[in-house]
């Protein structure tokens, strides 16, 4: 089950930044930047959404190949990350990944949505305000 990691726990994730080599991530997770990470399995982490509030936009890290995430990611955004987003007026953002492995994860977390791709195998969503 997705969740989202309290500050003091951000450290539950600093192997993955080892290998990853965006800065910004790294600075989340260390503390010196704001962000947010949501993580698959709170009890034994995998993989994380990494919120990196400077740059209104997601990296993925960990495992591409985490269950949870292509099972579950794309509802725990619409239920969560979405109206969150919304409300700060955010309705497109980018979605970094390492490399091509996080294909399958990033199609479904978007379903329904309009994507944009680049070759920093990064993605945009776009959200549209839900009236229900």
């Amino acid at each position: 089950m997705i969740s989202e990691l309290n500050k003091h726990e951000f450290y539950k994730v600093k192997h993955f930044t080892d290998l990853n080599s965006n800065i910004e991530v790294k600075a989340v997770v260390s503390g010196l930047n704001p962000g947010r990470i949501y993580v698959d399995d709170a009890a034994n982490i995998t993989a994380a959404l990494v919120w990196v509030k400077g740059q209104s936009g997601f990296q993925l890290i960990g495992d591409a190949r985490s269950k949870p995430f292509l099972n579950d990611l794309e509802e725990f955004i619409k239920e969560h990350i979405e109206p969150e987003l919304l409300r700060l007026n955010i309705h497109t953002v980018e979605v970094g990944v390492a490399d091509e492995s996080w294909e399958d994860v990033l199609h479904h977390m978007a379903a329904n949505k309009e994507l944009h791709s680049d070759i920093q195998h990064g993605i945009h969503i776009g959200f549209r305000p839900r009236y229900d």
